[in-house]
Order: C-alpha cells, then structure tokens, then sequence
C-alpha cells in the first residue's frame, strides 16, 4: 500500500513539473513597474549614457507578453541613440543599434513600435531630441532574436 502511494504521487509530481515547464509565462503589471528599474540600470551600464528616454509598452517580440521600450543616448566620441527592448517575461535585453546612425522612439501605435531614423542630439533645455539632417520614420521588427528598423513606405 505504501509503495503504491509513493509511486503516485512520484507520477502526479513528474506530471506537475512537466505541464509547468510548457506552461506560457505572463508579466504582470508590479513586474513591469520593477522592469523599470532593471532598464535603467541596464542603460546606465552603457559608457556615457547620457539620457534614457520615456518608456513605452509595446509586445515587440509577439510572444503575447509586454514588453518594456525606451531609447538613450550614450558615448562619448561616437554619440548616439539606441532603441532597447526589454522582454521582461525572459528577462532579455535586444538592442537596435545602428553604430553611425541614430534611433529614437516616436510613439507606440496599434502594438507597433515607431521610431525615427536618423541623427539626434538630445537638448536638455528643450527635453527632446533634436534631428540633424534627414530622418526617415518606420516601426521595430523583431526576428530571430533581433531587431530591425523597417523604413515605412
């Protein structure tokens, strides 16, 4: 009798760990708000991180959770903007970083992640971003494990 119960509960505790494993991973909105520190300190560990934008929610990567997004500028001979997402259900960082060229985040509209193209500077007298030159609008794609600034036609 004893072994039998120790053989079903070893197969109802096998069973619970393997449905658990499959089981999608949800954020909620205390895990968000505690995102937010997390991705400010993952921008500040950028060399000269100099301004960390205005953080908008958009599920990025589609896997149906919200993801956390904000853009900064860092560096110091070469300075620029970057675009990051954090999944905060994976607890990962995806950086669109175009090295010569810049990224700010416009707006997030429909689930989409609008940014603009181009070279910034950031005026703190103004509190925004400043375009020098030509700027091109698009969204953030994320394919892959990466992601991508698709130009809007």
């Amino acid at each position: 009798m004893g072994k039998k119960i120790l053989a079903i509960l070893l197969v109802a505790t096998m069973v619970m760990a393997f449905t658990a494993c499959g089981k999608k991973r949800t954020v909620t909105g205390m895990q968000l708000e505690n995102a937010q520190f997390a991705l400010n300190e993952y921008c500040e560990s950028y060399p000269v991180c100099t301004n960390i934008g205005e953080k908008y929610i958009c599920d990025v990567t589609k896997d149906g959770n919200p993801d956390l997004c904000t853009d900064f500028t860092y560096g110091s001979g070469m300075v620029r903007t970057v675009v990051v997402v954090y999944d905060v259900a994976n607890d990962t960082y995806y950086v669109l970083d175009g090295h010569s060229t810049s990224y700010h985040i416009d707006r997030v509209e429909n689930d989409k992640l609008y940014v603009v193209e181009g070279e910034f500077t950031f005026d703190i007298n103004e509190n925004s971003y400043v375009a020098h030159g030509t700027t091109t609008s698009g969204i953030v794609k994320f394919k892959k494990g990466e992601l991508y600034f698709v130009a809007k036609k």
